[in-house]
């Protein structure tokens, strides 16, 4: 499949996200569980049957990952709970500029001038998504600060994706991502006092497409671009859901949507295309261009 076909699928399906968490009216650290714990549930067949023969260490490669893969929905999730969709998500989208920091030194992938530019122009556009949003509230500024968190631990969790999802079988690695992520999450909702059980069948209902769609097609999309694109790329794709949340908060929670989004949603996207197609294999883009 395209790289850029996987992008575009982890993108739509990621973008649900904020909105099913606010319909579940769940308590953040449950949900951060139930999310990934669902997604483990869904890849076990698959992975115990690609792991036939493989060195029962290999199961837990995903450990860092899911660790920083915890975190992040423990923080970005609360988030929710303080401050608007839009700017939750704008902020927690920043992971790219993170993530162009780092990636060189942990995994030594280099990007084009072309995609860094891309990754800078899809960036401006997502701090102008949230400039209509953002309030200096005290409960904001928490809200706020919860999803620069989850932005910097999604880059540990793509950067360890990045450099050991090639060694193990796709559906081995995320059981052991995403077994790690829910394991961690139990425990953050323990320590919370957040219940991880007794809730209506509507809730666990949202909490079902929440792992649907954002996990087992949108994040699991995403490690199984890592196998072939640098973390750089597959991490500024991330800017293109503040445009999707925000549209989907408007239509389905009544959240508006100002100008600002619209002239904003349009450089991102000018900023991805560029970002996606500069970091793209000469093959691949050849396949993606017809």
């Amino acid at each position: 499949m395209p790289p850029a076909l996987i992008l575009t699928a982890a993108v739509l399906s990621v973008s649900t996200g904020a909105v099913f968490f606010r319909l579940s009216e769940a308590p953040a650290l449950a949900a951060a569980f139930w999310r990934p714990c669902i997604a483990t549930l869904f890849f076990l067949p698959f992975a115990l049957r690609a792991a036939r023969g493989m060195n029962p260490r290999l199961w837990f490669i995903g450990l860092p990952g899911g660790f920083f893969l915890a975190v992040h929905f423990a923080a970005w999730i609360a988030s929710l709970e303080y401050t608007t969709v839009a700017a939750s998500v704008v902020l927690v989208t920043t992971t790219p500029i993170w993530t162009a920091l780092i990636a060189p030194r942990i995994t030594g992938d280099r990007i084009s001038s072309r995609a860094a530019i891309g990754i800078a122009i899809a960036f401006v556009g997502a701090v102008i998504v949230g400039l209509g949003d953002f309030s200096a509230t005290p409960r904001a500024l928490l809200g706020n600060g919860l999803a620069i968190i989850g932005a910097v631990t999604a880059t540990g969790y793509m950067l360890a994706g990045r450099l050991r999802i090639g060694l193990v079988p796709v559906p081995v690695y995320l059981v052991s991502l995403y077994g790690t992520a829910a394991f961690f999450g139990a425990l953050f909702a323990v320590a919370s006092g957040a219940p991880l059980v007794g809730y209506s069948a509507n809730t666990m209902l949202y909490l079902g497409l929440l792992a649907l769609f954002p996990q087992i097609i949108g994040h699991s999309s995403y490690n199984l671009a890592l196998r072939t694109l640098p973390a750089q790329t597959v991490s500024a794709c991330l800017l293109g859901e503040p445009i999707l949340s925000a549209l989907l908060a408007w239509i389905v929670l009544s959240e508006p949507v100002t100008a600002v989004t619209f002239v904003g949603g349009a450089i991102v996207l000018t900023g991805l295309y560029f970002a996606v197609v500069g970091a793209l294999p000469k093959t691949a883009k050849m396949s993606s261009d017809g």
